[in-house]
This record gives C-alpha cells, sequence and structure tokens, in this order.
C-alpha cells in the first residue's frame, strides 16, 4: 500500500461563498453576452441573437464585467469565524479579482473590493487584450487579509494576504480548440485483439484509467484533418467521459492536490452544469450512497447535453459539415 501525504491549511479556510456573476461585452456588439451559471463561456464562434458569429481574435478587446456577491443564504456574518477575535471582518478582509492566461502567462492586475462592495453588488470591469491571451482566460476571485496581526489563535491566519477563501474560477474559451474531453483523458494505441476501444483501470481506486485504441489505428487516430475519425471520437466520448464520470463519484479515493482528479472535477463541472465545490462533495460521499446514485443519474443526462452544446466541438455544426463535404 503506498503513503500518500496530503497537506492540510495550517488556518481556517471557506471557499466558495462568493459568487462571480457576470458578462462579456465587445466593442461595436450590442448584445452582452452572459457569463452561464457553470462558469464556463464558449466565446469563440458563439452565436448572437442576430445570428452573428463571434470570432474574439477580429476584435482588440474582451471586456468582462463582474458582479460579486454572497452565494444564496451565506452574508457578511459568514466571515466572521475566519478573523482573530475582537477583529471586524469589514475592515479586515477584501476580495481580490484577477483574469490570467494559462498558456501566454498574461495576467491581468488585481481588483480589490470591500465585503461592504459585494453586499451591494457593485460592478466591476476588466479589458482583456485580445493579443495578449490565447485559447483560454481565467476569472478567479479570493478573500484575503488585509492587515498582519501578532495574535496567534488556533487555526486562525494573522498574517498579512493570506487567502480565507477562493471563488468558482470562470473560464472563458477565446480560440478554436478541437478537443472534447479537455487534457484530462489519457488515451494510447495497444493491441487489444478485435475491439476498436478499451478502458483499463476502472478497478483502481486512485489512478487514472487509460483509454485503449487498437494500435492499427495508430496512423490515422493521431490526425485531426481525417471525418472518419472525428465523427468515431465524436460518438464515443458520451461513453468515455461516462465511464470516467462513474469512476469519480464510485471508485476514485479523491486527493485535491492530485492533478487528474482535479482534471476531471474541472471536465464534469463544465460539462454537466455543477459547480466544483458540489461535486467534490459528492464525490466525497459514501459511495454508493442513495443520494450518489441519484445525482450520477442526473448528472450523466446532463453531461450528454454539455458534450454536444457546450464543448468546443459544436455537434450538430460539425456533423452537417461533414455531411455536406460528403455529398459533394
Amino acid at each position: 500500500m503506498s503513503e500518500r501525504n496530503i497537506s492540510i491549511s495550517p488556518y481556517a479556510k471557506a471557499d466558495n461563498l462568493i459568487d462571480l456573476k457576470g458578462y462579456v461585452s465587445l466593442d461595436g456588439v450590442d448584445e452582452r453576452i452572459e457569463i452561464p451559471e457553470k462558469k464556463h463561456l464558449i466565446l469563440y464562434n458563439y452565436s448572437l441573437a442576430n445570428g452573428d458569429i463571434i470570432v474574439p481574435r477580429n476584435f482588440e478587446t474582451v471586456r468582462i464585467f463582474l458582479k460579486p456577491q454572497f452565494v444564496k443564504s451565506r452574508s457578511l456574518n459568514d466571515f466572521h469565524h475566519l478573523v482573530l477575535n475582537g477583529e471586524s471582518a469589514e475592515n479586515t478582509l477584501k476580495l481580490r479579482l484577477q483574469v490570467y492566461c494559462k498558456v501566454t502567462r498574461w495576467c491581468s492586475n488585481q481588483l480589490i473590493l470591500s465585503l461592504s462592495e459585494v453586499s451591494v453588488r457593485k460592478e466591476i470591469y476588466f479589458d482583456i487584450p485580445v493579443s495578449e491571451v490565447k485559447e483560454e482566460i481565467i476569472v478567479s476571485g479570493f478573500i484575503t487579509r488585509e492587515k498582519g496581526s501578532n495574535k496567534n489563535e488556533t487555526r486562525k491566519a494573522n498574517a498579512i494576504y493570506s487567502v480565507l477563501s477562493s471563488c468558482d474560477e470562470i473560464s472563458i474559451q477565446v480560440d478554436e480548440r478541437k478537443e472534447i474531453g479537455g487534457n484530462h483523458l489519457p488515451i494510447f494505441p495497444e493491441d487489444i485483439g478485435e475491439l476498436l476501444f478499451d478502458i483499463h483501470g476502472l478497478e483502481n481506486d486512485f489512478e487514472l484509467p487509460i483509454i485503449k485504441y487498437s494500435e492499427d489505428f495508430k496512423e490515422y487516430f493521431v490526425k485531426d484533418n481525417l471525418k472518419t475519425v472525428n465523427t468515431t471520437f465524436m460518438m464515443a466520448m458520451f461513453y468515455f467521459l461516462d465511464s470516467y464520470l462513474k469512476w469519480l463519484l464510485f471508485k476514485c479515493k479523491y486527493d485535491a492536490h492530485d492533478k487528474n482528479h482535479k482534471g476531471l472535477i474541472e471536465t464534469f463541472s463544465k460539462y454537466c452544469g455543477i459547480s466544483k465545490a458540489n461535486l467534490i462533495e459528492l464525490v466525497e460521499e459514501k459511495k454508493f450512497s442513495e443520494n450518489q446514485i441519484k445525482e450520477y443519474l442526473i448528472l450523466s443526462h446532463k453531461l450528454l447535453h454539455g458534450i454536444q452544446v457546450d464543448s468546443p466541438v459544436k455537434y450538430v455544426k460539425e456533423l452537417k459539415l461533414m455531411i455536406k463535404e460528403e455529398l459533394k
């Protein structure tokens, strides 16, 4: 049995107390583009109400408007247990917001709001230079201490800029990306007999299962310009992702520090319309509990919808294009 070290924060934290709501605005476009509840917006090829299609590279900047607010049933009182005795959460804590791009390493300046400004849902915005970013931009928010203290209390942060709470991130896709399942599904060629696909390792409780495909197709499956290959993966992707969803819920011993586990959480949060925090709670429930089984059935249905509508590959559009090409 392998031993795994799980790091524990030295002080109390409470994530997802503040929700980031907002929309995107583009120069010359009257319609504002709302950021979905699932926190993932595919801006590339976005269809406006008038039928126009958005290609972000045709614009110099993308403006992101945000209106942070306390999540339902939460208030300023929920932050008092995070500060030291005698301190005011309002005077000690601030919400910091920023936008960054993992690919280009571009990062905006941070905008800082008081908790009272969150209470009144103050609106702020970021201007994103399209030439400085690539593929996807991320909006993040976190609550920090703005004052240091010499007082020591068990499980209480006293250092300035300690992060006490994080918000669910917003991702906005600005470029075309062909992959459907993200970068978190390992797939390799292998001699698997008469099978085209198989998944190995579903009995593991920690290591991510691996998708195997017949090595006879190795020279074809590495290409992205073959319509038959693209159609094959479009049709197979629901089974792949649904198998990983079942593995994550009913088998996985979730580790918040494992990048593959975190990658699955991000993928299913995006396609199933569930917050990362709620999905993690579901994963950490007792395996095969009545609620876990019920929620899986709901998420599985949402997954079928999300893969077709919310992935970079729009199924209806892609298949129509393939059919038209084939009919020529």
